[in-house]
């Protein structure tokens, strides 16, 4: 019975088929979780560039003193500025949030939206001032990360599920309306 047992089981050890399914078995999960997590990090960042970039141009309207004179209210017309620059890669219904505001100087720190670590859009308001004043404009926008495991690496929020993506502007508004 031993001979027996131990010709199995030298003959199950000799056979090498389906040792490449075993081993691709073994290496296409964390190989997928690696080319996922860098497929997300890229959008992440390309979304992190197109807020950037609408952000900024968003805010040369209030420097300008074009946001102040338009129709409407400015507010919503920020938010729209932001949103038709964005390619459609922000969900500006939901995840989008803003805070402008005045401040005394240009070394005035401002309240830290994520000091415990959780966005509160309570706190955030809408201020575009008037010419000459020095104004803050702060976008944020609330990525959900969607490939699992990364949420502990690329989070910075306490849940570790979902990273707050940052744009920040500090300006004189130009002298509008003055001349």
């Amino acid at each position: 019975m031993r001979a027996i047992l131990k010709r199995r089981f030298e003959a199950w050890a000799e056979n090498r088929r389906g040792a490449a399914a075993v081993e691709f078995a073994l290496v296409a999960f964390p190989f997928m979780m690696i080319l996922f997590g860098i497929l997300e990090v890229a959008l992440m960042f390309f979304v992190s560039t197109t807020l950037e970039s609408a952000t900024a141009t968003a805010a040369r309207e209030i420097r300008t003193g074009r946001l102040q004179a338009t129709a409407g209210t400015p507010a919503d017309n920020f938010r729209t500025m932001i949103c038709s620059r964005s390619f459609g890669m922000l969900d500006c219904t939901g995840r989008l949030y803003f805070d402008v505001r005045v401040a005394p100087d240009f070394n005035d720190p401002s309240a830290d939206p994520l000091a415990d670590g959780l966005l509160d859009p309570g706190e955030f308001g809408f201020d575009a001032g008037d010419a000459g004043d020095i104004v803050i404009v702060r976008a944020f926008y609330d990525w959900e990360v969607f490939t699992p495991l990364m949420g502990s690496m690329i989070s910075n929020t306490p849940d570790r599920n979902r990273r707050v993506l940052i744009s920040a502007f500090a300006f004189r508004n130009e002298p509008f309306g003055t001349l």
